[in-house]
């Protein structure tokens, strides 16, 4: 019988998740296993970074069925900077789950040492957490609200243990705020428009950057993901993939 060609999307490295949350250690094996049997035989692996391609070829992908990567792309026309009812003090945002391998646990503590400072939160609860007064949490946003949600805040912030090529940066960027980031959750190939460091080194730049232009860098942010990361040129480089397998 023959077997019907197909390609797979490597959006994240799920196995540094399950290490994050700490699941059952049988429970881990079988599913690494499985995903590695899947992504094997697949025709094609399709990663969203440079770093998803090298972790493909460690977990035993044949290179020549890694397609170069093809990365997410953002709606400029709906994320884009807008007139929004905003909080007095120097506001920060974070989108994302709340669970083990996002970190949020050092932005509430960030919110606890500097009482100057709102933290607004949007995602899933997946872990119980305690909220200091100055951090409101939203909840599971609906996807229209985002744009709205990203332009109340003067930063953004990324604290996660590990991302594959997260569209809260590039949302961010093109909403024109700045992102302060976690080293492991950030692209190598994005530019960065803020910072990128250490993620105990948080509380401290959020002080150097509050000391920054962070409109004008905003705005060349917004610019950058206009001229580089479009959903247009997203469906072009899948499509190529796609043609190539089919070939």
């Amino acid at each position: 019988r023959m077997s019907v060609p197909y390609s797979v999307r490597l959006r994240g490295n799920h196995k540094a998740v399950r290490k994050a949350m700490k699941v059952n250690p049988f429970k881990e094996w079988i599913v690494n296993y499985l995903e590695n049997r899947s992504l094997k035989q697949a025709n094609l692996v399709i990663p969203a970074s440079k770093d998803l391609a090298r972790k493909a070829a460690e977990w035993g992908v044949r290179e020549e069925r890694i397609t170069p990567p093809v990365w997410n792309g953002v709606d400029t026309d709906m994320f884009k900077p807008m007139s929004v009812r905003r909080f007095r003090k120097f506001t920060i945002a974070y989108a994302g789950r709340i669970s083990p391998e996002k970190r949020v646990q050092y932005l509430l503590k960030l919110a606890e040492t500097q009482r100057d400072v709102q933290l607004m939160i949007a995602g899933k609860k997946e872990m119980p957490v305690a909220f200091p007064s100055n951090v409101k949490y939203l909840g599971e946003v609906p996807f229209p609200e985002m744009p709205a949600f990203y332009n109340k805040a003067d930063l953004v912030v990324l604290p996660s243990a590990t991302e594959g090529f997260p569209n809260a940066v590039l949302e961010a960027y093109a909403c024109g705020k700045p992102v302060l980031a976690a080293r492991e959750a950030f692209p190598e190939e994005l530019k960065v428009f803020g910072s990128v460091v250490d993620i105990d080194e948080f509380g401290k730049e959020v002080e150097a950057l509050r000391r920054s232009d962070l409109q004008t860098i905003g705005l060349q942010a917004r610019s950058y993901v206009q001229e580089n990361y479009t959903w247009e040129k997203f469906s072009k480089s899948v499509v190529q993939c796609l043609k190539a397998l089919t070939n």
